[in-house]
């Protein structure tokens, strides 16, 4: 249940960000719906790693510098043409995941990695942070654009009273967690590795006794903008991330461009590293020395391929969720904890829409504030003096 929480956060805070959005369209019916792809990517990725991987304790998630990227690339298609950039995701999930299978048919995946500067795959990962504080901040503060923007929907907009209580307390304990992490103040190793989900849990509590001694009702909340723009269902429908889809108001001309398949390409770049650092870190720090680097890579493809063909986000096997469970007791064998992974999962995708109905906005908040920290700490601040000024220009200027 811990396992999947981590990787439903993770889908929820991810999938929220991909429907660029401003006043005119505010997209929310589609940015709920994105967080449902979240979970989604959750499942699919869950199921294929049970069945398939030799990692038999691998938790997934949404392969996030992918995701950062691709919602810079939707950006360009803009807020009008929230259906446009519905079935580009699939698209691009599918089209990687072809590449990626590819990849792993003996092309010596380690290696090429291995050959990649580690400036320009720490460039790319600090411009993720970068844009990820962007998405927390503009999930949180309706209206806000970007903290390059200078004018009134900018950083303006973030110094209003109403923008500084909103981001507030997201913020401060997205400090508190990387925090606690960085300067190890929690000694107990497995209570540590705990931290972040434990936070978002206490938060979601506190959140609503605050609501319960102040009387203030979910609609209330929602208004303040405090919750998410959508009312408790009266139905389950999780297979509204197929049933919303209209493709007579797709624009095809606006996904068969260069640009456009440029940006598929770039994220196939990001995202083989990404997800072979994952993989290999995982087996090195867990000792599976005998896990085949190439069969988890086109195992991965088919999690591209597959997710794409249902629409999800890109999806792959998450080290930091799969070490956490490793150190959390989980077996190196084959045992329940797939099978249970897999159970929780399609309870979280059955149950998305409710989830999403009463989550509070900070929690997908809290962690994408604390990833951009954590990216844009180690990239540009724990590299200093590690690599020559010129590298590490690269990774700024990146």
């Amino acid at each position: 249940l811990l396992a999947c929480f981590m990787g439903a956060t993770d889908g929820l805070s991810l999938g929220s960000v991909i429907f660029p959005s401003d006043y005119e369209h505010p997209n929310m019916v589609f940015k709920n719906m994105g967080m449902s792809l979240g979970l989604l990517t959750a499942l699919v990725t869950n199921l294929a790693l049970w069945a398939f991987s030799d990692i038999h304790f691998g938790v997934g998630g949404a392969i996030i510098p992918m995701v950062a990227m691709m919602a810079s690339t939707f950006k360009e298609i803009g807020p009008a043409e929230p259906q446009t950039i519905l079935a580009a995701t699939g698209l691009v999930s599918f089209f990687t995941g072809i590449l990626f299978y590819v990849s792993g048919c003996g092309l010596g995946v380690k290696q090429l990695v291995n050959s990649c500067p580690a400036v320009v795959f720490g460039g790319f990962l600090a411009g993720t942070g970068a844009t990820l504080f962007d998405f927390g901040f503009q999930l949180l503060v309706p209206g806000f654009t970007s903290m390059t923007d200078f004018g009134p929907n900018g950083l303006v907009r973030l110094g209003t009273a109403e923008g500084l209580s909103l981001i507030a307390a997201p913020s401060f304990f997205a400090v508190l967690i990387f925090l606690t992490d960085r300067w190890g103040l929690i000694s107990n190793r497995k209570l540590a590795n705990l931290t972040l989900p434990m936070t978002l849990v206490a938060v979601t509590l506190a959140f609503y006794m605050v609501l319960f001694i102040t009387g203030t009702g979910l609609e209330e909340a929602r208004a303040g903008g405090w919750l998410f723009d959508t009312e408790v269902p009266d139905k389950i429908d999780c297979y509204r991330v197929w049933s919303m889809r209209d493709f007579s108001e797709v624009k095809w001309s606006l996904i068969f461009v260069p640009d456009f398949f440029f940006g598929i390409f770039k994220s196939y770049l990001i995202g083989l590293l990404t997800l072979t650092k994952n993989v290999y870190g995982t087996k090195e720090t867990t000792g599976l020395h005998a896990v085949d680097i190439d069969k988890e890579i086109r195992l991965h493809g088919g999690i591209g391929i597959l997710g794409g063909a249902l629409g999800a986000l890109p999806g792959n096997l998450v080290m930091s969720f799969t070490c956490t469970a490793k150190k959390l007791g989980v077996p190196a064998k084959r045992s329940y904890f797939g099978p249970l992974l897999v159970f929780f999962s399609v309870i979280f995708f059955v149950f998305g829409d409710f989830i999403i109905a009463v989550l509070p906005k900070m929690i997908p908040g809290i962690v994408l504030i604390w990833l951009g920290i954590a990216f844009c700490a180690y990239w540009l601040y724990d590299l200093v003096g590690k690599v020559p000024v010129s590298e590490h220009l690269v990774v700024v200027l990146m």
